[in-house]
C-alpha cells in the first residue's frame, strides 16, 4: 500500500488512530509523515501502557469537547482523554482515573 491508501477496518485488522488534540480526530488508518528518530516521553509512556490493547469504547463527555477513549478491560484498563478546547491536551489515565501522564503541563494563574 502507498502513503495515500486507506484501509477499512475489520474485526481481525490492526488499526492506527491519529489523535491530534485541538485539531482533528481522523479515523483513517494509514498515513505517512516524517518521524523523529526519538519519540517524546509522552509517546513512550502511551506506547508502554496502550500497546496491543483493544479500543473498547469512544465517547464524548456530556456535551463538552472532551473525548474519552477506553483501552483494555478489567484491572488492565487505561483511558486517554483528548481535550479539544483551546488548551488542547491529551491525558493518559489508569482504571481509577488517576493521571499517569499528560502531553503538556501548564501552571494555573494565581
Amino acid at each position: 500500500m502507498n502513503c495515500s491508501g486507506i484501509i477499512e477496518s475489520g474485526e481481525s485488522e490492526k488499526v492506527l488512530l491519529l489523535m491530534k488534540s485541538g485539531v482533528r480526530i481522523p479515523f483513517y488508518v494509514h498515513f505517512c509523515s516524517d518521524k523523529s528518530t526519538t519519540p517524546s516521553g509522552f509517546n513512550l509512556k502511551l506506547r508502554k501502557h496502550i500497546h496491543n490493547k483493544r479500543l473498547e469504547d469512544v465517547h464524548m463527555l456530556r456535551y463538552d469537547r472532551i473525548m474519552l477513549f477506553h483501552f483494555g478491560f478489567g484491572s488492565n484498563a487505561h483511558f486517554i482523554i483528548l481535550d479539544l478546547y483551546a488548551q488542547r491536551n491529551i491525558l493518559l489515565m489508569d482504571l481509577e482515573y488517576t493521571v499517569m501522564t499528560l502531553r503538556s503541563h501548564r501552571l494555573l494563574p494565581d
